[in-house]
């Protein structure tokens, strides 16, 4: 990414009609803002909004780590998530638990960002996938790292910041390809992923981003 003085965005955005910019939050003020382009296999994602930090977990507390068969790790997943053990347990088989210390539950110490990549719908959720770690510049590649299921199609990234004090669990997605026709042949998985358990909150009849945990950033989309 390199900034660009709004002269040259205003002739990057005349020359590349075929791409849309989307911001909806995080640009306000002065902030500096960045224009970044990343055109492959078809696909061109654009966006506009203020210097994205990388994902960083540096400084957070470990609650518990382990591999899937773990009892301290299990328990404390049930403590934080609110499952019975047999949920627990398959919950864990969302991440590669080969590692020594395979999954993760972490307590935030500082502010974390990290995006959701979604659509058509599910917009608001509990998974989330690490920023700037990964060239991801194609739904494809999204949908393959990070395992979403056929029915997300990868088209919108929303960028979220988690602030200090929320518990996440952090691992390496695990291998969906096998799990047919809920995920396909592409889910191969291995990126890295954080599990938020109170990032959203129920009101009524619908389910709200729970601002004690996180806020919103920015959204961005890939045409179509």
């Amino acid at each position: 990414m390199r900034l660009l003085n709004s002269h040259r965005v205003k002739i990057l955005l005349a020359a590349c009609g075929s791409f849309i910019a989307l911001l909806l939050a995080g640009c306000g003020g002065n902030a500096p803002s960045e224009v970044s382009t990343m055109p492959a296999g078809g696909e061109v994602l654009a966006f506009r909004t203020s210097r994205i930090p990388a994902t960083n977990l540096w400084g957070s507390s470990v609650l518990a780590a382990g591999k899937a068969d773990s009892a301290s790790l299990i328990s404390k997943l049930m403590e934080v998530n609110g499952q019975t053990e047999d949920q627990t347990r398959y919950f864990l088989t969302s991440f590669d638990t080969t590692g020594p210390n395979a999954v993760q539950v972490l307590k935030l110490n500082k502010e974390v960002y990290a995006v959701r990549y979604w659509g058509p719908t599910s917009k608001l959720g509990r998974w989330y996938s690490f920023a700037k770690t990964y060239h991801i510049d194609t739904p494809f590649k999204a949908r393959a790292a990070f395992a979403l299921p056929e029915s997300n199609n990868a088209h919108y990234v929303t960028l979220y910041k988690i602030k200090p004090g929320a518990v996440v669990v952090y691992g390496l997605c695990a291998d969906m390809s096998w799990n047919s026709p809920t995920f396909g042949p592409y889910a191969k998985g291995g990126g890295a992923q954080l599990f938020a358990p109170n990032a959203t909150k129920w009101v009524v009849d619908h389910a709200e981003i729970n601002s004690d945990v996180m806020e919103l950033v920015s959204e961005l989309r890939y045409p179509r």
